[in-house]
Formats: C-alpha cells, structure tokens, sequence
C-alpha cells in the first residue's frame, strides 16, 4: 500500500531527482563535487532531500520557511550527517542499510497517518533509532582507527554537501509551492 501511496509522487520525485542532478553537474564542473561524494549525494536525495520535497506546501508561507529550513540544515542534521560520512561500511552493508532506512522512514511516516496504525510507527521508530545507534558507534570506531588517513579537502567537501544541496534544492520547492497553492 506504500508503493501503492507514492504512485502519484513518483513523477515529481523524478523530476526533483533530475533537478539535483542538474546541480551536481553544475558542482562537479565548479570543482564542489566529485565522483567520491556520491554516495552521500544519493544519501541525502533520499533521506533529507526527500523531506524536503515533501515539505513543499510549507513553502508557501513565505520568507520564514526558506530561512528556517538553511538554518535547521546547519544545524544538527549537518553535523550527524557529516560525522557518518566519516566512515562507510562495505558496500553490501551501504547497499542494504540504505533502502532499508528509507523503507523504515516511509512506514514511519504512512503509518502516522492513521490512528489504528500507530504500532507500526512506534516499530519503524524504534528500527531507526537502532540502526542510527548503530551506524553512530561505528563510524566512531572508524574515525579513531583512520583519523591520521582521512582526507581533509574531501571532509570539507562532505560537509558543504548538504547545505550546498539543500540551499540549491529551494528554488525547486518554491516553484512547486506555487503550482500547488
């Protein structure tokens, strides 16, 4: 019923994926992406900029709304996603993990909707938060075993990602938030 959910989404969740492609491609030629970031680009895709996208008909209520939501990305979210950036699993696990949190988020949000279905929230929930636990301590292990090794023009570019993206993304969600109100 999910999939079922999203039927009419997935033409606009195309053309939001085409547009940040569009701006990675103007990164990547500006010299702020590259090939190695693109496992954190599909990350935030389908975890913030998804939110985001869904987010939209917020937009609508005015100059607050884009302040806000550049704030809110330099915040906390920033930093966590920057930390577990510092470290990636192998890439079976990174292959798994990914659809499986974004699985566990579209329960988590479906389910909210309806008050019968409110267990199966608590469980997605629950779900997330192991796997974010999880996925906190190591990359804590990894950071302290490789911090000498890791690159630090590649950090800086990890970091910049999700504010770059997010901050390049508002147009997009301004103009839909107009063709909906």
């Amino acid at each position: 019923s999910i999939l079922r959910a999203l039927g009419p989404l997935r033409s606009l969740i195309v053309a939001f994926a085409g547009y940040v492609a569009v701006i990675v491609l103007i990164a990547q030629r500006a010299g702020l992406w590259n090939v190695d970031l693109l496992k954190d680009t599909i990350a935030w895709l389908l975890l913030a900029g998804i939110a985001l996208l869904f987010r939209f008909n917020r937009a609508y209520e005015g100059r607050r709304y884009y302040v806000r939501t550049l704030v809110g990305v330099i915040g906390l979210s920033t930093a966590v996603e920057f930390y577990v950036a510092l470290g990636s699993f192998p890439l079976v696990v990174e292959l798994l993990l990914l659809p499986a949190l974004v699985l566990l988020g579209l329960f988590s949000a479906v389910a909210a909707l309806k008050p019968e279905t409110k267990i199966v929230k608590s469980i997605a929930d629950g779900l997330l938060a192991i796997i974010l636990v999880a996925v906190l301590v190591g990359t804590g292990a990894y950071v302290i075993d490789q911090w000498i090794r890791l690159d630090q023009t590649e950090l800086a570019r990890s970091f910049a990602l999700p504010i770059w993206l997010t901050a390049l993304s508002l147009p997009f969600i301004f103009l839909l938030s107009l063709f909906e109100n």
